[in-house]
């Protein structure tokens, strides 16, 4: 018999969040494993860093009235977060389409994604990356960090072009 906090020991699939945007907007799933989905919303005031002279760590508000959203994960892995093998022009390749869709304005992230034929998930709008971080010294992947932002606190569950 397994037990119960067994899940707790795995890593998240990428393919579970999404994001929605860029030109020609599409939808780019996330690949490898997801360390941290961490949601904050503040209400006018909030804990936000206000003095840019402190560095920025993960978990951060960092805006004052709105949402921030930190991801954390690694490519290549398999969905239980073991590296796999795939030439570094592939692992370069899928980081500059994550990096371009990031540096786009205005595009969305879907968290708790499901494309089957009854899609499942929840998304935010309108946001804007304020953070990025990755690790191009890891000769296995791409580990990576990013923080979006958006003063739209809204949980959309509804898909682009979907009824």
């Amino acid at each position: 018999m397994s037990s119960p906090w067994s899940a707790l020991l795995q890593t998240n699939r990428a393919e579970q969040i999404a994001l929605y945007g860029g030109s020609p907007a599409a939808v780019l799933q996330l690949q490898g494993s997801v360390k941290r989905v961490e949601v904050i919303e503040t209400f006018g005031g909030g804990p936000a860093l206000e003095d840019h002279t402190q560095p920025i760590r993960v978990g951060d508000a960092l805006t004052n009235d709105g949402v921030t959203i930190w991801i954390e994960g690694y490519f290549p892995s398999s969905p239980l977060g073991e590296p796999v093998v795939q030439s570094r022009s592939d692992i370069l390749a899928s980081w500059d389409e994550l990096y371009s869709l990031l540096m786009s304005t205005d595009y969305e992230l879907f968290l708790h994604y499901d494309a089957g034929a009854t899609p499942l998930y929840r998304k935010y709008r309108e946001l804007t990356t304020a953070y990025m971080r990755s690790n191009w010294v890891d000769t296995l992947g791409m580990p990576y960090q990013f923080a979006a932002i958006s003063s739209n606190r809204t949980l959309y569950d509804e898909a682009p072009g979907l009824p």
